[in-house]
């Protein structure tokens, strides 16, 4: 029983202390030191955590509160919006996280058969919780928040949620 219990205990240091000191299997994160204090990094200079060779041992410095917020709304929505001469205009957009922020943007004219699905790509940036779209030289905004986007008039100002609301899927 005494030689079974300084096996285990013995097997148990082993494993800590190989994990502890970073050669544990591969995709076991070793122990970090402290971040140091943030510091303002030209765009052009950051790097992104996807854009980090992978096996190298390489950590991306910590998100600034910009890139927390293009990651936060990097997604997937979609919504049927208002139209005037159809039965309204289902639209998929897609926020890539990219270093480009670009989108994809996809509108159906529903009711209308031979009406040409429209495609637009450019990019988007946010700021305050408002993201903008530029397309050409076309900016359209909406309020993000956790469950879709809310579209803004020309002024800024919301407009009917029940109407123009793209839901984050």
């Amino acid at each position: 029983m005494k030689k079974s219990f300084y096996q285990f205990l013995c097997l148990s240091f082993s494993i800590i202390s190989f994990i502890a000191c970073g050669n544990g299997p591969k995709g076991t994160p070793a122990a970090e030191a402290p971040a140091a204090p943030a510091t303002e990094v030209p765009a052009e200079k950051q790097v992104i955590a996807t854009d980090l060779p992978e096996g190298t041992g390489a950590t991306a410095p910590a998100l600034t509160p910009e890139q927390a917020s293009y990651q936060e709304f990097a997604a997937f929505y979609e919504g049927i919006l208002p139209c005037k001469d159809c039965d309204g205009i289902k639209t998929f957009l897609l926020l890539n996280a990219d270093k480009y922020r670009s989108y994809t943007m996809k509108e159906e004219q529903l009711g209308k058969s031979n009406a040409p699905v429209m495609e637009m790509t450019g990019t988007w940036s946010v700021q305050d919780g408002i993201i903008s779209l530029a397309y050409g030289g076309t900016i359209v905004k909406y309020k993000g928040s956790e469950k879709g986007l809310l579209r803004l008039d020309d002024k800024g100002k919301p407009m009917d949620a029940n109407k123009y609301f793209l839901k984050k899927l």
